[in-house]
């Protein structure tokens, strides 16, 4: 049976009935569809067009292919587009790892400096004058909010007598707040740590700490002192 057989039939029989009536309309979709449908799968079921038809079976299985094609590039796509995240994430714990590494080399630089020169001093404590040194003050602000952190060297020469220094430190913290300027010792009298701030040693000693200012005020210098019985024997400030 033609399709335009069953189209008339749809339509009433003789070719009066209304083509534009939306039942004849949908009827008309839903029958051009089964038999599309039809023909596609006795294309994909290997059939002829035409008996003896060349190429006919090349023409049946080539959407076929570009379907198997499309569905390949697609899913090489999504795999393309969902791996970025990762590649981006592991680029990005790469460079981190890489800041840390170059921020401890530095600090590792830093200390290697402070290391050739405590042993350049050395090397010519013979012909320096007896007595204690102050070198590599630095005072850096710490990960808490008003607290900072400081290191220093400390070294001796003493005389025949004097096989060792025993003594203390101490700090004067210059302090801003707003228009107001201030000072804060540490230790105070009171200090119940107090003890932390003894130096006992021979030759030299690395001295590291740290300090807290109070509300609203940031320090702006820092003095180290070191005393003796009471004595000061050697001072070295650091600007901030």
């Amino acid at each position: 049976m033609s399709l335009r057989t069953v189209l008339g039939r749809l339509s009433g029989g003789s070719g009066g009935g209304d083509v534009g009536n939306p039942r004849f309309i949908a009827c008309a979709a839903a029958v051009v569809a089964s038999l599309a449908l039809g023909a596609a799968l006795y294309g994909l079921a290997g059939g002829r067009i035409a008996p003896e038809q060349p190429g006919a079976e090349a023409e049946a299985t080539a959407p076929r292919r570009q379907v198997a094609e499309s569905q390949r590039e697609i899913e090489a796509t999504r795999l393309a587009s969902g791996a970025l995240p990762g590649e981006l994430q592991i680029e990005l714990t790469t460079l981190g790892e890489l800041k840390r590494q170059v921020e401890s080399l530095e600090t590792e630089n830093a200390r290697l400096k402070e290391d050739l020169a405590l042993f350049e001093s050395l090397a010519a404590a013979d012909t320096a004058v007896p007595g204690v040194t102050l070198s590599g003050l630095r005072v850096e602000p710490d990960s808490v909010p008003g607290r900072y952190r400081y290191r220093f060297l400390v070294t001796f020469r003493g005389v025949r007598t004097e096989k060792e220094f025993r003594g203390a430190y101490q700090l004067l913290v210059g302090l801003q707040a707003g228009e107001g300027a201030g000072a804060m010792i540490v230790p105070t009298s009171g200090d119940a740590d107090r003890a932390r701030f003894d130096l006992r040693f021979r030759f030299f000693r690395r001295v590291d700490g740290s300090f807290t200012v109070p509300d609203g005020a940031r320090p702006v210098s820092v003095e180290v002192r070191v005393t003796q019985d009471g004595v000061l024997r050697a001072s070295q400030t650091a600007a901030l």
